[in-house]
């Protein structure tokens, strides 16, 4: 198991320029979605960059650009099917549950993005240390390579499962005053994410088993976006 990192993590000075706009969902959202799209490719690309370079402990991540990327990725996921289509070639990788290391070994040895393919199925968050930093990168990669980094949404990224098993509790443990309103985009961000992967026309993945109520692809195509309410 990874060192679990330190408590909670000291917000930068720079981190907050405005807490009436970080605190304010409609203001939020008015700021990020004026952010022209190379604008958003070169802060997904340094998000990136402090990611890799602080070897799992985010205290370089400041919160406003956590919501930033949620809003990124929400917005991405919102344009996809809840079944997404794939060519292959493309990796296809399991549960990554907050580990980190793991997550960097698998790109050292798959190729980091965009030189392979992937797909993930689900379960970024839970049981692990590092919940913020495999669920960041993530969603990183899934932001600057919308088309090449795929990401299914698994049982632990809905709010009852995961308000649980550790990320609800390291996200408030880390960050705080913020914690509420990261954890909220965020969940609002997975509600959305795509359920199923199609390969090459042949191949399904997904996180768990299909519902006996779903006869056919176009079952799967026309599924209605599943959202919980919060705990």
């Amino acid at each position: 198991m990874s060192k679990k990192p330190s408590a909670q993590v000291a917000e930068p000075s720079s981190a907050v320029s405005d807490n009436d706009v970080l605190m304010d969902e409609s203001k939020r959202k008015e700021m990020f979605d004026r952010k022209p799209d190379e604008s958003n490719k070169k802060f997904v690309e340094e998000f990136i960059r402090v990611l890799l370079s602080c070897k799992g402990v985010s205290k370089a991540v400041k919160t406003m650009d956590i919501l930033r990327l949620a809003h990124i990725c929400k917005r991405i996921f919102e344009s996809q099917a809840r079944l997404i289509e794939i060519d292959g070639p493309v990796r296809i990788c399991g549960d990554l549950h907050a580990q980190f290391p793991d997550l960097i070994r698998l790109f050292a040895q798959g190729g980091f993005p965009p030189d392979s393919n992937y797909l993930f199925l689900g379960d970024y968050v839970d049981r692990g240390a590092y919940n913020l930093e495999v669920l960041l990168l993530c969603l990183s990669y899934k932001a600057r390579y919308p088309n090449n980094f795929m990401m299914l949404r698994g049982n632990h990224e809905l709010a009852h499962i995961n308000s649980q098993f550790g990320f609800k509790e390291e996200i408030f443990t880390r960050k705080g005053e913020f914690a509420p309103v990261i954890y909220a985009e965020i969940t609002k961000m997975m509600d959305v994410m795509p359920i199923v992967g199609l390969i090459g026309g042949r191949i399904l993945c997904m996180h768990g088993g299909l519902s006996k109520h779903l006869k056919s692809l176009d079952d799967l195509r026309n599924l209605k976006w599943y959202c919980l309410k919060q705990p």
